[in-house]
């Protein structure tokens, strides 16, 4: 890889190897792609992450194929590739193995990537993706053995399951990078559409904040666009809508439930750094997230349950027998409160 990358100085004829001007040109064409398709271009649009990756895997991965991570195409090692690897992440892809790849070693691509060309995948986040359901009760997936179509489910993994369609078999599924069964946190991000209430006249408040993911490099919605099953889009309320059918087009999301399908609903009932506090109410926090706020969440597995928490500070005013502060939800100000 050395002389494939080696540099030219000023006045000296310019010879590229074909090497380099591929993986050059390979990646260029990722940037554009990913660029027209609501990213930024650095492969990392939007509130989620994603890389640029090679497939070495000897077939064409289709959209939501597995790509287990062997390799970079730029080694830091080779001092011509150094600039390139600092400025640009790109892995190479091939078929997974449990061996090699189990546990996160791998990617989810975002879009078809041919046999020996570079395109982006999931790394981090929320995405789709299609499992081997062996058990129904299963909450998280890894990679199969030497076949990159799907996911396994299991006990414990890499990824958890968000959402699923009943059943056992190859069913599509919802999954989140990094939480596997033994702990991990993952940052996502979600619109508050419900907030808490407080108990009243001895009814029955709320204690929890129901919300769901907003987009995460996702496109706009285009009335022009044809979309596929599956495809996603963002719409004009800030939330992620999935396609329930082929050529779908001309149909608003926000506006058409039999042809869209909202993003998945979550409570989150605990604050970040008080979930150990013993009775704790989130309507015990000082400050509280209005509806419609776009929020940033850790979500944890916790017991092999998956945990929401708002990461901003919701400063803790402590239990209601002792705390001098309350949020009042109707005029949205901190009151005092007198004993």
């Amino acid at each position: 890889m050395g002389d494939g990358f080696k540099r030219v100085q000023a006045g000296q004829r310019l010879a590229i190897p074909a090497r380099a001007y591929n993986a050059m040109l390979e990646t260029a064409e990722a940037y554009q792609r990913n660029k027209t398709s609501g990213g930024d271009g650095t492969g990392q649009g939007g509130y989620s992450s994603s890389v640029y990756i090679k497939n070495s895997s000897g077939s064409d991965a289709a959209r939501f194929d597995v790509l287990g991570i062997s390799d970079v195409v730029f080694s830091p090692a080779d001092s011509d590739a150094l600039p390139q690897f600092k400025n640009k992440v790109v892995l190479t892809g091939v078929i997974p193995t449990s061996v090699d790849h189990a546990g996160g070693r791998f990617v989810i691509c975002q879009e078809p990537i041919a046999n020996g060309s570079i395109g982006s995948a999931f790394a981090h986040g929320v995405c789709q993706v299609q499992i081997n359901v062996t058990d129904d009760t299963h909450k998280f997936a890894d990679v199969k053995d030497s076949d990159h179509a799907l996911l396994d489910s299991a006990a414990s993994g890499a990824v958890s399951i968000l959402w699923k369609e009943s059943g056992t078999g190859t069913k599509w599924a919802v999954v989140r990078f990094g939480s596997s069964g033994g702990g991990g946190d993952s940052i996502v991000w979600v619109k508050v559409i419900e907030m808490p209430v407080y108990t009243i006249g001895g009814v029955t408040g709320r204690s929890y904040y129901t919300c769901r993911f907003v987009g995460d490099g996702t496109e706009t919605y285009n009335p022009a666009t044809t979309y596929a099953e599956f495809a996603e889009c963002i719409g004009s309320d800030n939330l992620k809508y999935v396609s329930k059918s082929a050529g779908n087009i001309g149909h608003d999301p926000v506006s058409s439930p039999t042809y869209w399908e909202q993003s998945e609903e979550i409570k989150i009932q605990y604050a970040l750094d008080y979930r150990n506090v013993a009775n704790f109410d989130i309507r015990d926090c000082a400050t509280w997230i209005e509806v419609g706020e776009i929020a940033e969440v850790v979500s944890r597995v916790v017991n092999e349950n998956t945990e929401y928490y708002f990461r901003q500070n919701l400063n803790y005013a402590g239990t209601r027998e002792l705390a001098t502060l309350r949020y009042n939800p109707d005029a949205k100000i901190m009151q005092a409160v007198f004993k």
